[in-house]
């Protein structure tokens, strides 16, 4: 489930210059308040209906409206706010009733029970059907969607009545109930999609969902635009606006003039170089917001320098992450002591902080960095980063390591290949042949620091390129998911954690905030990572 940011700054971070000056990153922490204290979760509630069409940000166009190939933050953001999931998360990231309520008759054995007002833009009733119809294609190895492994703990998905469905479990999952609070559990009508068949979620064939808004216009090289759905089931998420037109904006610049002038009301960037001139802007207000995003660099190949873990903790001490959030964030980031953003604490939170507090804050050590260069033998081996300079925080980020890896005595060649392409490194094996490691600005689909680790850090993740396997951290994933109770699966969680964060298959680089920045005339949607799973779009209204 590959996750990539482009509209960002292009900035220069520097590596620790001084050998031997910074504190090691085994040394103890900073006792900062957490940021989470001046975080928004929502913006003040809308005073009524917004009149006019508003339109929104985004990186770069929407590719499908196939929930099983929206794997991105444009897809994301337009299909929340057309589309429900079974069940939903809240701005916080807790899980509850959505389309559907769920309860559970015994550990293996989930039934939902679908709203009964529940109706498709068709004015159809949303049914058991459709909702087995939704989900088996989510499993469907024949259509390559990207959420197949979500899945792997199910037995059967059947209709019971019209209105239930009852998943069976070979084994307790509780990490499935957040996955169908997020992309996997988007519902669509069955006999829409089977009429529209290979040419569903695309330009020509659409969709049909049950969401706030529906799509109206979508042209290529266009606005994606929806209309407010005003027979929405959800009485109380009935829209506020009349339409929303989704527009790519390619460039910083071309964004900033855009909100400036009116042209963009609203915009959830995931970072954004005049961040601090938009703040300035009396037409605007500009909110920061928990986030589920990690910024991190990707080990994709074990063979070589970076197979051996003595290398990544040098690469990873090397960097100044600091510069890089100040740069590129403009300080709208944290520091790493975790690979999981704070923003992913949806539930066992006491258990996750005290873990956070205990853990040091990232800090260049250069020189301790150079001995373990120097163990290992690494010194003068080389390793080769996929980037690509069209992107310019993944450029960015290149020469971050770069320079870092290069003061280590490493030799460092940059692989770069058009944005377009970048993708490919996620899902291509042939595009990372050659390739030690990659960027990238990931999440998991709901909020629990596992729906990234078990992407990552268990054989057979979705995004664990390298084969990276540790029995032990693989058994307290494993335990973590058949735990009902939460604190416990926080434990164990947290457990698996603190050897992810010793063998390090990936390098976290910064915990970005959610950014929401929108005209002072709108308000209402949540400055959370919920824009990416549920309904944001239905509480946007006009500001008082």
């Amino acid at each position: 489930m590959p996750r990539v940011a482009a509209r960002v700054a292009i900035a220069l971070v520097v590596v620790a210059a001084a050998a031997g000056c910074g504190k090691s990153a085994s040394s103890s922490s900073s006792s900062a308040p957490p940021k989470s204290s001046s975080f928004t979760v929502m913006t003040p509630a809308p005073a009524g209906t917004y009149t006019s069409p508003v339109t929104w940000g985004l990186y770069r166009e929407v590719s499908s409206l196939d929930p099983i190939f929206a794997f991105d933050y444009p897809e994301n953001t337009a299909i929340a706010s057309m589309c429900d999931t079974l069940i939903r998360q809240s701005p916080e990231g807790v899980v509850g009733p959505g389309l559907s309520t769920l309860t559970y008759t015994n550990p293996t054995t989930l039934v939902f029970k679908i709203n009964p007002a529940a109706k498709f833009w068709d004015g159809s009733p949303v049914t058991a059907d459709d909702v087995v119809y939704s989900l088996d294609r989510q499993m469907d190895p024949k259509l390559g969607g990207f959420y197949g492994a979500v899945f792997t703990r199910v037995q059967s998905i059947v209709a019971t009545d019209p209105a239930t469905v009852t998943i069976t479990l070979k084994q307790p999952d509780y990490w499935l109930p957040g996955e169908l609070a997020s992309t996997p559990g988007f519902i669509i009508e069955k006999a829409f999609a089977e009429k529209a068949g290979k040419d569903f979620g695309t330009v020509t064939g659409r969709t049909m969902c049950s969401g706030p808004y529906e799509l109206s216009t979508w042209k290529t090289g266009d606005v994606l635009a929806a209309k407010a759905n005003p027979n929405y089931w959800d009485a109380s998420l009935r829209p506020k606006v009349p339409e929303i037109d989704f527009k790519a904006e390619s460039s910083d610049s071309a964004a900033t003039a855009a909100l400036k002038t009116g042209e963009l009301t609203g915009d959830y960037p995931l970072n954004i170089s005049t961040l601090d001139e938009l703040k300035t802007d009396p037409s605007l207000h500009v909110y920061l917001g928990s986030s589920m995003a990690s910024d991190a660099f990707i080990v994709s190949n074990a063979q070589g320098p970076l197979g051996d873990v003595r290398v990544r903790r040098a690469l990873s001490l090397a960097v100044d992450r600091q510069g890089f959030i100040n740069a590129v964030y403009k300080g709208a980031a944290q520091l790493p002591r975790t690979l999981a953003n704070p923003g992913t604490w949806g539930y066992g939170k006491d258990v996750f902080q005290k873990a956070w507090d205990a853990l040091p804050e990232p800090k260049p050590d250069v020189a301790e960095a150079k001995k373990l260069i120097d163990q290992a033998g690494a010194k003068g081996k080389t390793i080769t980063l996929g980037m690509s300079s069209q992107l310019n925080n993944i450029n960015t980020e290149a020469l971050a390591f770069q320079a870092a890896g290069q003061e280590l005595g490493l030799t460092v060649k940059l692989h770069s290949v058009s944005a377009q392409n970048y993708i490919n490194f996620f899902i291509d094996p042939n595009a990372r042949k050659g390739i030690d490691g990659f960027f990238t600005v990931n999440y998991p689909d709901y909020a629990d620091p596992a729906g990234l680790y078990a992407t990552l850090a268990v054989p057979g993740g979705s995004q664990n390129y390298d084969n990276f396997s540790d029995p032990q951290i693989t058994s307290y994933m494993e335990q973590a998911r058949t735990t009902a109770d939460p604190t416990q699966r926080a434990q164990l969680i947290v457990k698996a954690q603190a050897l992810i964060m010793q063998e390090l298959p990936w390098i976290p680089v910064a915990d970005p905030d959610t950014i929401l920045i929108m005209n002072k005339k709108v308000t209402g949607p949540p400055a959370t990572f919920q824009y990416m799973f549920g309904p944001w779009l239905a509480k946007l209204g006009a500001a008082k």
